[in-house]
């Protein structure tokens, strides 16, 4: 991966990104990148991730699909992190080490995340400085109490939290301008977004219990409403509510 004749040169890299690289197996020449702050690696078969302790510098990394992961302990070092993506790494069950990772402001959690996880998180301060969370799949996140008066957080993906029912908590989330809840099938009343005056993009494809969406009337920074893959009483609601709020495109397969 770091070949003897440009060792010299790739040791001052800064950003690496190995996406699609897929024979990549083993991450322990990455050693010698002391100076590297960004990384991305994507559904490689790696198991191991102990050589990225030694990379002190690292702010972003960036590795959705890593299944063969399990063990994140070794991160716990990395308090420069600012952007942590574990999206689809299916084999993390343990969470604790991203409890000493105070400076993280973006964040991604596979699908075996928890509410619990998410409490424990919060109470730790991992959470406090979120600008984005990404939970997407998350069928284990039933509530969102531990994101209440997270109110640094501009943007939520619940993307398949499709045991998800009260969206009260997201009420005092006063900064945020993009959410999507698609697939959130068991949510039934909008009515906490309404209290979103800065909400600009709102995806509620595939929300298969909305029937109205009387309480986005009052939502004058939203530019974008999905609501693919609904009924069609929602989707005739969502163009009618176009025509309350001119500057939002719909986009629903009327």
């Amino acid at each position: 991966m770091v070949s003897r004749a440009t060792g010299t040169s790739v040791t001052q890299l800064l950003s690496l990104d190995l996406e699609f690289c897929h024979d990549v197996t083993d991450l322990a020449p990455l050693v010698r990148l002391a100076r590297l702050e960004s990384l991305r690696l994507s559904a490689q078969e790696i198991t191991d991730v102990s050589p990225l302790a030694k990379l002190k510098r690292l702010r972003v990394l960036e590795m959705p699909g890593c299944r063969g992961v399990s063990r994140i302990s070794p991160l716990t070092g990395l308090t420069e992190l600012r952007r942590l993506d574990l999206t689809a790494c299916g084999g993390v069950r343990d969470f604790s080490a991203l409890a000493v990772l105070p400076n993280l402001t973006s964040l991604g959690l596979p699908p075996q995340a928890s509410t619990e996880d998410l409490q424990m998180l919060r109470e730790r301060g991992t959470l406090a400085n979120l600008t984005e969370l990404n939970l997407v799949g998350c069928a284990g996140v039933t509530d969102l109490r531990p994101l209440e008066g997270l109110t640094e957080i501009t943007s939520a993906d619940l993307y398949g939290c499709s045991r998800l029912q009260d969206l009260g908590p997201l009420s005092s989330l006063m900064a945020l301008t993009t959410l999507s809840l698609e697939g959130c099938g068991r949510v039934t009343d909008l009515s906490p977004l309404a209290k979103l005056p800065n909400l600009r993009s709102l995806n509620l494809s595939y929300c298969g219990g909305l029937t109205n969406l009387d309480e986005l009337a009052g939502l004058t920074s939203l530019e974008e409403l999905r609501v693919e893959g609904t009924t069609r009483r929602l989707k005739d609601a969502a163009f009618e509510l176009h025509k309350l709020l001119p500057r939002c495109r719909v986009s629903g397969d009327h």
